[in-house]
């Protein structure tokens, strides 16, 4: 059982396992053995996947292991939960080996017209948002970035294909940054609409709100 969540790296759960009986497992993301679980779905009886990557197309992924990484996963993996194998697999990017074979095999099946698997990543040389950055206007141009492809790309309209920038910026608008959530009792609304209804001189946007359908917009 997962007690709390911790700040190590993506892929390790370790100190903050709990048992009152001993009976327990050391718990690792999936990100090991099956980075993009779009397989698991399949198998599970999916029939239909949607694959959304976070990383642009035309990325390195094999990396190069830090450091810093080299030192956790030699403590977490080899020293204290005694699984060199696992050690030995990551400290040789097995896991990114696997994750660039994934893409590799996603691109080629949405690709294919017959195929049922579709993926969807932000175009090449788009910028990244780093694993450790804060700030609030990176991660909401990341976001952004995610939405207008996503758009782009699931849009039924063929007319509205490549707007995706644009009705990322009605949806999620520049004056999300005007203000400090963090600063703001909303109560049950969003701190986003409760700074809106505040601002004078602003206007929602005539589809804030609304689903595709109610808005009449294509779908």
């Amino acid at each position: 059982n997962n007690k709390k969540g911790s700040g190590k790296p993506k892929y390790i759960v370790g100190n903050d396992i709990a048992s009152s009986d001993n009976d327990y497992e050391p718990l690792a993301d999936a990100l090991i053995y099956e980075p993009l679980p779009y397989k698991t779905a399949l198998a599970q009886g999916a029939t239909h996947v949607v694959m959304l990557r976070s990383r642009p197309d035309g990325v390195d992924v094999t990396g190069k292991t830090s450091i810093f990484e080299k030192m956790i996963l030699h403590r977490f993996f080899k020293r204290k939960n005694k699984l060199p194998d696992i050690y030995k697999y990551m400290r040789r990017h097995g896991h990114k080996k696997l994750y660039a074979k994934q893409v590799i095999e996603l691109n080629e099946a949405s690709n294919d017209a017959n195929s049922n698997i579709m993926a969807i990543a932000v175009p090449p040389g788009s910028p990244e948002v780093t694993k450790l950055e804060t700030g609030r206007e990176a991660i909401f141009e990341g976001v952004r970035r995610g939405f207008a492809r996503a758009y782009d790309c699931l849009v039924e309209d063929p007319k509205e294909r490549g707007r995706g920038e644009i009705v990322a910026k009605q949806c999620l608008p520049d004056e999300i940054l005007e203000y400090d959530p963090m600063l703001i009792d909303a109560g049950n609304v969003s701190a986003f609409e409760y700074f809106l209804n505040e601002k004078e001189g602003y206007e929602y946007p005539p589809t804030f709100g609304k689903t595709a359908l109610e808005a009449n917009l294509p779908r």
